[in-house]
């Protein structure tokens, strides 16, 4: 989220201001170049293991959404 990099970033650059910040979702380490690599596949894995059978879903659902990937990539591409 966006509060949470925001708060993740002001911790970073104050430490000594700031104890700590809760940020679930905040991609920090995509922006920062820093250690382990940003995974940019994690998101879709775990999108899949939780459409597959695992993930307490139907059989086929996994398929489907490994499927449907390139095209939402595709349009993910354009300027609209």
């Amino acid at each position: 989220s966006y509060g949470g990099m925001m708060a993740s970033w002001f911790r970073l650059k104050y430490p000594h201001m700031i104890d700590g910040v809760i940020a679930a979702s905040a991609p920090i380490l995509t922006f920062l170049d820093m250690d382990p690599k940003y995974d940019d596949t994690a998101f879709m894995r775990v999108v899949t293991q939780d459409a597959s059978p695992g993930g307490k879903k139907p059989n086929g659902c996994a398929a489907n959404f490994r499927k449907a990937q390139p095209a939402v990539w595709k349009l993910g591409q354009t300027p609209k």
